[in-house]
């Protein structure tokens, strides 16, 4: 009899996923494309009036094998990552079946227990052209910069410039995280702040009230205090910071993996967000796990955020997270308690009381801090719990420096300045950091910095390039540009190459024309050998069925 077939992205879900529909009644095949299944065809697979060559399949084995797939379904699920790659592979894994499954139903599974399956079914629609626009759009971008830019340095990306052009700009001391305390003058729980260097607030004024003893300072108002939601980034962070504190040196791409494995096994919402809110739905559903917390603390219903057709929650536990025994962050079970104490924190307002701001002033400046420094710190978020202490935080802290590593570094930099995506946040770091030649290095005193290499790449890279607003842009447009047609990404790409200035679209045209760019002689022709799906047996004639969308506004030209 034939079965329902769920296609998803990774084969590490496919027990977990199975589980799931089975669980809802659904006894189904799942299969997974092991991420994308098409790519440009060509070196460059862009013509000069910006319209992709066509598309070819990453190897000849995928393709007929969801084929084949198809052919015994009696309905068809594209249920891959609800993000901008997703809806790339959606798209491409519909048009390869169209023949055969002309109306697979796209699902966008927020989590991969039950519950998750169980909306995303109630939400199912088409696979449609103008969903992957962001995602395709993206990627020639990306494809154009890269030729057209490439120099002895290798490909000048666009996320690689621009953090590149960030690290030369940081204030010393920026890998550097500071806990100051201020003793309170009614002997009751000291004030603490946690910061980094900033532009307002230098590493010498730190270091001196690291080692400075600041006299007790008046109480200051009774007040409630929230958190923003973590999204992806802001938890690598944490934990990488958790981790250290407890002696574990583990990197961002270490920690992502982990975090990928308890999404994998069903335990979290989807995990690699960009979003810092939660829908009603999370947001309900954190506070009924979360209990009752203790006198004081109320619901914060500020960190409630509409959903957008492809957006996510930030990440929140999706069952109960176990003990997690001895600190430190060497188990999946430690990042659980990590988002689940984020989750708690976020959906509720917590008592505090601050000091009083102008006697912590004075008592800075007594401290050995100038009065422009001592104004400006006094501003920051000094405070105590004043009743119950949020999960995972602490009442009593202690005066402190931490130094993160450099990844860490360059991670919270490109999260402070909007540079690239979930999807980079784990492996921008580690490649920018490691290896023979990294591109990025520590100094003995925290600071980041580029190294011989990156500043040789940062010589070499365009400066528009090395603007993040660039890069930001480009995901505006991303999101504003998408038209309609047959190739609705077009658009977008059109947008951001008319906003180049007058010598790089010089660059861009040339390499349009010629198919490579200043450093390479490849031509189209070196990859025509490679078969295309009308080669595997798809009749192309048929194309994936859509409702045509107006064209949104342009906005960035």
């Amino acid at each position: 009899m034939p079965r329902d077939l769920w296609i998803i992205e990774a084969p590490g879900k496919i027990a977990t996923l199975s589980k799931s529909l089975a669980a809802l009644n659904r006894e189904a095949d799942v299969i997974a494309t092991s991420g994308y299944i098409m790519t440009f065809r060509g070196w460059l697979g862009i013509t000069p009036d910006l319209r992709d060559k066509g598309r070819v399949p990453v190897n000849e084995e995928i393709v007929p094998r969801l084929r084949e797939a198809a052919r015994v379904a009696s309905r068809i699920f594209i249920a891959t990552d609800a993000d901008s790659a997703g809806n790339v592979i959606a798209l491409d894994v519909a048009q390869v079946i169209a023949d055969i499954a002309p109306s697979p139903q796209r699902v966008r599974l927020s989590g991969l227990d039950s519950e998750s399956v169980r909306r995303a079914l109630r939400d199912a629609g088409p696979v449609t052209a103008f969903d992957a626009a962001a995602g395709r759009g993206r990627a020639m971008i990306d494809r154009i910069i890269g030729v057209a830019f490439s120099t002895g340095s290798g490909s000048t990306g666009r996320i690689k410039a621009s953090v590149l052009s960030r690290v030369s700009e940081a204030p010393p001391g920026y890998a550097n995280v500071y806990t100051l305390v201020a003793p309170a003058s009614d002997s009751g729980p000291a004030f603490h702040l946690e910061i980094s260097p900033d532009r307002q607030i230098g590493m010498e004024a730190l270091e001196t009230l690291l080692r400075a003893s600041i006299r007790p300072v008046q109480p200051g108002d009774l007040c409630d205090t929230g958190f923003a939601p973590r999204h992806f980034g802001d938890i690598l962070i944490a934990a990488t910071d958790e981790a250290a504190r407890h002696g574990e040196d583990r990197s961002v791409a270490e920690i992502g993996r982990v975090f990928q494995q308890v999404y994998t096994d069903g335990k979290t919402s989807y995990l690699r967000s960009n979003t810092r809110g939660y829908s009603e739905y999370a947001h309900a559903k954190i506070r009924a796990s979360a209990g009752w917390l203790g006198p004081g603390v109320s619901v914060n219903e500020k960190t409630i955020r509409a959903s957008a057709r492809n957006g996510h929650d930030a990440p929140y536990l999706t069952a109960p997270a176990a003990p997690v025994g001895a600190p430190g962050m060497l188990t999946p079970n430690h990042l659980l308690a990590e988002i689940g104490n984020s989750n708690v924190r976020a959906t509720h307002y917590w008592p505090v009381q601050v000091p009083d701001a102008a006697d912590l002033r004075q008592a800075l400046i007594e401290a050995g801090v100038d009065a422009a420094t001592a104004r400006k710190l006094s501003e920051r978020r000094w405070l105590r719990w004043d009743g119950a202490v949020p999960p995972g935080l602490k009442q009593h802290v202690t005066s402190s420096r931490l130094t993160r590593r450099a990844d860490v570094a360059v991670l919270a930099l490109m999260l402070e300045h909007g540079i690239g995506k979930a999807g980079s946040w784990p492996n921008v770091p580690e490649a920018m950091t490691g290896g023979e030649e990294p591109l990025v290095d520590l100094d003995g005193a925290g600071s980041i910095a580029l190294t011989a290499a990156g500043q040789a790449a940062l010589d070499a890279t365009p400066a528009f390039l090395r603007d993040p607003s660039f890069s930001m842009a480009v995901e505006a447009a991303c999101i504003e540009q998408a038209g309609g047609g047959d190739q609705p990404w077009r658009q977008i790409v059109i947008s951001v190459m008319e906003a180049l200035p007058m010598d790089a679209k010089a660059q861009v045209r040339k390499t349009l024309m010629t198919g490579h760019g200043p450093r390479e002689e490849r031509v189209e022709a070196s990859q025509i050998s490679v078969p295309t799906i009308a080669d595997l047996g798809v009749d192309t004639s048929v194309r994936v069925d859509e409702p045509q969308p107006v064209m949104a506004p342009i906005r960035f030209a």
